[in-house]
């Protein structure tokens, strides 16, 4: 302080000449001792009426005139002349990054209305207008020390450089008093006979610095609050307001965000904005087109981020899937995400390629429109955010796998150039979105959330649709008979919902159909003969429902068809024996249901079927020669009403089936305990007679129930050796004083 104020006094020394004004104050004073009018007055006034500033902008223009140690005043700018028609000049702190409050200061007088002051206040007068009534002074003081406060208030312009608050906007005392005491010196060394004067001055100076000083170390703002006690925002430069400010309107105008997320403190939004516009290492410019991109992606990951990664009661209705998911708060890979890199080399984000690059050039340090957002199983939890919607050159969306919950964003159905979108095995919610503007997707997977509602009509508009999963929801209603119409469909799978009424007829327009899961639903009526034109079929899945009515023969004409369920459902009638024209089905899923008659003898010649599922039905007769069905391994007819005894070429069937296994084991170096298990199931049957020798030939079997039939004799001591292998489970009827059956080896004796 002392040496800014010695500085002060040297230059005051230096520019005597130039102190017109203050020897004019001066005078002013003898005048009033003497009772003489004061000559300013009068010229004063005539300043004003020639239209001269006064008041603030007087002070500045003064400031500009006086210091010719100034380049060009607080901006740099060029010193205005000393032509008496030059504009005065009027201080624009716009550009000056550290007087930010200042400036608002300035704003806050011209929202007012007030105009500036035309007539000059002394320093006294200021300090009380600054700090009230403790330091204003009775009408009862004499003029003299009126014109002395004059007299410091003219001193004081010349210090008026300095800003008459401080950032902080607290009145600067300092410079008052550092200009009121340069003043004082400066009567001392040019009016020594004034020398009690300026010592009066120079007292009630250090007693205003006293208190000025003890106001402002223990006045509201330095504990960073305002007097109304609304806790001040982060201060921002005047450039960095403008940056985010323009960012913010574009964003609002573009129809990315809103204004009230964009303002809403701790949203996403708002800290997407504020890292984008003042912290991105990035610092893209406003021109930038994949700004907005830039931003969502943002949005993105501070909405899966700490508390937005549990929301609470988000899953209220589901607990226990919270139990289950990981809860760390970071990502699986967070790679290059949020740092100065171009977003086409974050986790999971690619680019349109390059000119004059190859088009598979997709992931590089730069921005460009993005193509892929790819976070399957990363561990991402929060809601999806509506700003996806800037992606608008998007193409797959995978986010599979992960923990968003909340409702589907409606900015999902405006990305109009996606065509693969996979959301599945998260928590969204809500009905069916609006499939209206998806005409490009050809690939759907919204299975394992908690959508409801139907399929809506609108679907059929999906011309190019290749794949539509929605399995494990909670949809329900009628299939609309417009899916039949999305030819180009490779996979359907509806299975594990709450869909009702008939399958559609027009399924069977779907030719290039593969695979089919309508299991697990709540569909009546029955199986449409419609379905044997879908030719390419290879796996049908129409169990866990409600159907009745026969088998329909024209499954037969399936020849791609490997896998066939139709279990637990209310069909009747007798097994069709052109299934068997089925030469590569390998799995044949019929029990639990009322089918009755016969096994047809024509199912023996099913080389390739692996797994024979007949339990818990009607069915009569003996089981057939089935010696050609040489990949056989599980069969299981229990619960039916199958009668004679148990063919001994099942022991040679499925021996040459393991040796066939065993060859292809060796051949492909996998160990002989990886050979896929066998078993047999036949129990609760009416077969008689006696358990052959050669069952003990199935070294892989681990199942093997009989029980509840009408087979008698001894267990071959063969079977029970099967246990030094795979067998874990050997039940026949060997309860009781008399057994029907004598076994020393059998795991269970059901009375």
């Amino acid at each position: 302080m002392s040496s800014n104020m010695m500085n002060t006094f040297q230059k005051t020394q230096q520019q005597q000449a130039r102190r017109i004004a203050i020897q004019r104050q001066m005078e002013a004073m003898e005048a009033a001792a003497a009772g003489r009018p004061r000559e300013d007055d009068a010229s004063s006034a005539r300043s004003r009426a020639s239209g001269a500033p006064g008041g603030i902008e007087s002070a500045r223009r003064f400031l500009w005139e006086d210091d010719d140690s100034s380049a060009g005043g607080p901006n740099n700018k060029e010193k205005p002349g000393n032509d008496q028609n030059s504009k005065p000049v009027v201080l624009d702190w716009s550009d000056r990054r550290g007087f930010v409050d200042d400036r608002r200061s300035l704003y806050a007088v011209a929202a007012s209305g007030q105009q500036p002051a035309t007539e000059k206040k002394g320093f006294f007068s200021s300090i009380t207008g600054m700090f009230g009534s403790p330091f204003a002074q009775s009408s009862g003081q004499s003029d003299m020390n009126r014109n002395l406060a004059a007299s410091a208030e003219q001193s004081a312009m010349i210090g008026s450089g300095y800003p008459s608050k401080d950032r902080n906007g607290r009145s600067n005392g300092m410079t008052a008093i550092r200009t009121g005491f340069a003043s004082c010196m400066m009567t001392i060394f040019e009016h020594r006979a004034r020398f009690a004067a300026a010592l009066v001055i120079l007292a009630m100076s250090i007693g205003v610095f006293m208190v000025i000083s003890l106001m402002i170390g223990s006045g509201p703002n330095n504990s960073g609050e305002q007097q109304s006690g609304v806790k001040e925002s982060p201060k921002m430069t005047e450039a960095a307001l403008f940056r985010y400010n323009n960012i913010k309107t574009s964003l609002v105008d573009g129809g990315i965000s809103t204004k009230q997320a964009l303002e809403k403190e701790g949203s996403p939004q708002n800290m997407a904005l504020d890292w984008i516009a003042n912290k991105d290492p990035a610092e893209m410019a406003l021109s930038n087109l994949f700004l907005p991109q830039r931003y969502a992606l943002a949005v993105l990951y501070y909405g899966t981020h700490g508390d937005f990664r549990f929301q609470p009661g988000a899953n209220a209705s589901f607990p226990e899937e919270d139990d289950d998911f990981d809860k760390q708060d970071f990502w699986v890979s967070e790679e290059n995400w949020m740092t100065g890199k171009g977003y086409c080399t974050w986790q999971g984000v690619k680019c349109r390629h390059r000119e004059g690059h190859s088009k598979f050039d997709t992931t590089y340090d730069g921005h460009n429109d993005i193509t892929v957002l790819n976070l399957t199983n990363t561990n991402v939890r929060g809601q999806f955010p509506e700003e996806m919607i800037a992606l608008s050159s998007l193409y797959v969306l995978d986010i599979s796998m992960n923990g968003f919950f909340g409702t589907l964003p409606k900015s999902l159905t405006k990305l109009k150039n996606i065509n693969h979108l996979n959301i599945a095995a998260n928590f969204f919610r809500g009905s069916f979105p609006d499939l209206s503007g998806w005409t490009t997707m050809t690939h759907m997977y919204m299975s394992e959330n908690y959508i409801t509602g139907t399929i809506p009509s609108a679907i059929s508009a999906l011309t190019d649709l290749h794949s539509f999963a929605v399995f494990d929801n909670y949809l329900n209603g009628t299939i609309p008979s417009s899916l039949g119409t999305l030819t180009k469909l490779h996979n359907l799978y509806l299975d594990e919902n709450d869909f009702s009424g008939a399958i559609p007829k027009t399924f069977g327009n779907l030719i290039k159909l593969v695979d089919l899961r309508l299991r697990d639903n709540l569909f009546g009526g029955n199986i449409p003969t419609e379905i044997g034109d879908m030719t390419s079929l290879q796996i049908l899945y129409l169990d866990t429902n409600a159907l009745t009515g026969e088998i329909p023969p024209e499954l037969s004409y399936l020849e791609e068809l490997e896998e066939l369920q139709l279990y637990e459902n209310d069909l009747i009638g007798t097994l069709p024996p052109e299934l068997a024209d089925l030469d590569v089905l390998k799995i044949l899923y019929l029990d639990n249901n009322l089918l009755e008659g016969s096994i047809p003898p024509e199912f023996g010649i099913m080389d390739s079927l692996q797994q024979l599922y007949l339990q818990k039905n009607l069915l009569t007769g003996k089981i057939p020669d089935i010696s050609n069905m040489i990949e056989l391994r599980h069969f299981r007819a229990f619960g039916n009403k199958l009668t004679g005894s148990i063919p001994s070429e099942l022991g040679k069937l499925f021996k040459l089936g393991m040796y066939l296994r065993l060859l292809v084991a060796l051949m492909m170096k996998q160990s002989f305990f990886e050979i896929p298990s066998e078993d047999l199931l036949l129990n609760k049957n009416q077969l008689n007679g006696k358990v052959p020798v050669e069952v003990g030939d199935l070294t892989r079997l681990v199942k093997l129930h009989i029980e509840e039939n009408d087979i008698t004799g001894t267990l071959p001591e063969s079977i029970c050796s099967l246990k030094d292998f795979d067998l874990q489970e050997l039940v026949s009827d060997c309860s009781g004083s008399k057994p029907e059956i004598l076994c020393t080896c059998c795991t269970k004796c059901p009375k």
